[in-house]
């Protein structure tokens, strides 16, 4: 029916930001020449809109957009997830180490505070171009919001125009200009100090005398802080660079990404490897040397770290970023009664280990790891 058809457009353009809060509809009678039906039929579309709270009548001024107000009162934090099943299908990937740590912290800070907070699925398919609309519902003007990376920014403008107040954490540099910038300035963000930490390592491997550098790992991009700070770094220095880019290895494979690598390195013949691997490549290499057949001398470094490198042969280096101290600060910040936007750095260090040429260190035992977290999360 045309009542029907009316009501479910009008509704995904309110919802998905096309109509923002505030703005004026057309008149019933323009509504009506638009969709060629009676004016009645218009008219039942806007009040099933109203009962919904998504538009309001002003008398003698027209219909307007506003914001669907909360089913209840609760003090609520919502963190947005790709798709219904990441907290179960992903658990063993690295970028979701470093999500649960955000996580476990934006939930500390909440209920410090007596709030809560929900995951909400940004795509019943896992891709950010085909939006479950109906699920962000639930997001209007002063929803705290938090957003772990630009992956979400096909929804971006609608939350802009809906006033929600968004946190977000992402791995590029504020150095690094991105199209999605005009939004970040609106919002609270979480930035890890890449141009500092990344570019330290690389001059102290070249202090360790590495003249050769080889970057592998997948979304090497311009707008990716690693590869900047990488080619950058290396130039200033005088120093080789070579990038070798994993996208179109197909699914990943393990024998795929050894056979490029090796590849990579008999041509170019880096003293040192700066990698970015699927968690699986890791996982299986017990002796990284004999893994990718390079000699022992080749300097290894590692994007995120995970408690499994310390058990490695060598130890790995790799970078530790406090993620459940930056959800928490997030959180905080958040759940204030004034919002503004705001910018400040996430923890970030590098673990400097055997395969870098630092030291040896000793794996924590059990009970240590347990008092290590307390100290740090109590």
């Amino acid at each position: 029916m045309k009542r029907d058809q009316i009501f479910h457009e009008l509704k995904q353009k309110i919802t998905t930001g096309v109509l923002a809060p505030g703005m004026k509809l057309p008149t019933e009678f323009e509504l009506a020449a638009q969709y060629s039906v009676a004016r009645g039929t218009v008219r039942n579309s806007l009040e099933q809109l109203e009962k919904e709270g998504l538009l309001e009548r002003v008398k003698s001024k027209g219909t307007f957009v506003r914001q669907k107000k909360p089913t209840s009162d609760e003090k609520v934090i919502s963190f947005l997830i790709p798709f219904p099943d990441f907290m179960r299908k992903e658990i063993h990937d690295q970028v979701f180490f470093e999500f649960a740590s955000t996580f476990y912290g934006v939930i500390r800070a909440a209920s410090e505070d007596g709030w809560r907070v929900q995951t909400i699925p940004f795509s019943k398919t896992n891709d950010n171009t085909n939006i479950d609309w109906g699920a962000l519902e639930c997001l209007q003007r002063d929803s705290r919001l938090i957003v772990y990376n630009h992956w979400y920014w096909p929804a971006f403008d609608a939350f802009l125009k809906r006033g929600v107040r968004v946190g977000i954490l992402r791995h590029i540099d504020k150095s690094v200009r991105m199209p999605y910038q005009p939004f970040f300035d609106h919002w609270i963000e979480c930035i890890y100090p890449f141009d500092r930490v990344y570019g330290d390592m690389i001059r102290l491997l070249y202090a360790r005398g590495c003249r050769k550098f080889m970057d592998v790992g997948v979304f090497l991009t311009d707008y990716n802080s690693r590869v900047t700070v990488f080619l950058e770094t290396t130039g200033k220095l005088g120093a080789e660079a070579r990038q070798v880019d994993l996208n179109g290895v197909e699914s990943y494979s393990n024998k795929e990404v050894r056979n490029k690598v090796h590849a990579a390195w008999k041509e170019f013949r880096p003293d040192a490897i700066l990698f970015d691997l699927p968690q699986a490549v890791i996982a299986e290499a017990a002796d990284f040397y004999e893994y990718f057949n390079v000699p022992r001398t080749v300097k290894f470094v590692f994007h995120r770290d995970d408690p499994l490198y310390l058990r490695m042969k060598p130890q790995l280096s790799a970078f530790h970023f406090d993620a459940g101290g930056a959800g928490y600060r997030l959180a905080k910040l958040l759940m204030n009664e004034t919002y503004q936007p705001y910018q400040f750095y996430g923890g970030m260090k590098f673990m400097d280990r055997e395969s870098s040429g630092g030291t040896t260190v000793r794996p924590m035992l059990r009970e240590e790891k347990e008092a290590a977290v307390l100290a740090t999360h109590l």
